[in-house]
């Protein structure tokens, strides 16, 4: 959150909205805003306990724009695969034994921090590939096996297309409603929506390519 309102003070011209990057939705329980940041004297800020959990409600549209503005893009689908589920293609993050304790899942209202479960991290030390928000990557939705070659890597003004978002949110416990609510919490879990829609639960992660 405290990177995101960085990047809306840091844009040429002063933003007095986050329409189109933040997509915010009013709670159908209570009708308040879950939004992280303030705007005052003209400058965002994170609130007060905010500053280190995942910026929510990001569009595709939000994230990918972030991403740029941090010299950094929107990795592909099969590169968050990759990150989480390395050359042996685990089925978590960690390994391919389900366990709850690697996992961020809902304990309160509040958003855990990032990095919050270290225990939990991917192969390569990626934290919150399962657990925290959704993530967008760059990619159209299309079928697997992954191919870069067939249009799914293609600009926004190209193909206005459903985006695909992987991992898994944070927000249903293990013991809800006796269980029945069970999220795929997998990291071959994929899903796809608009790239100018979102809910609080979509997030992001930014990438770079290497270059030895």
């Amino acid at each position: 959150v405290g990177q995101f309102a960085q990047f809306l003070n840091g844009q040429d011209e002063p933003v007095d909205s986050y329409d189109g990057w933040l997509d915010v939705i009013p709670n159908l329980v209570d009708g308040h805003l879950p939004i992280q940041l303030t705007l005052k004297d003209g400058v965002w800020k994170p609130l007060r306990e905010r500053d280190n959990q995942p910026i929510e409600n990001v569009t595709w549209i939000g994230a990918h724009d972030y991403c740029a503005w941090r010299d950094a893009r929107l990795p592909t689908e099969a590169e968050w695969e990759y990150a989480a589920r390395g050359p042996d293609s685990l089925l978590y993050p960690w390994g391919n034994e389900y366990i709850s304790a690697n996992l961020l899942r809902s304990s309160s209202t509040q958003m855990p921090d990032v990095g919050s479960i270290p225990r939990g991290a991917s192969w390569v030390g990626a934290l919150d590939m399962s657990g925290s928000l959704y993530e967008w990557t760059s990619s159209l939705y299309r079928p697997y096996p992954y191919d870069p070659n067939d249009g799914r890597e293609t600009s926004l003004e190209d193909d206005f297309g459903n985006r695909v978002f992987r991992g898994c949110p944070w927000y249903h416990s293990e013991n809800n409603l006796h269980g029945m609510l069970r999220d795929n919490v997998s990291a071959t879990a994929r899903h796809d929506n608009k790239p100018d829609i979102a809910f609080w639960y979509f997030g992001f992660r930014c990438a770079r390519s290497l270059n030895p």
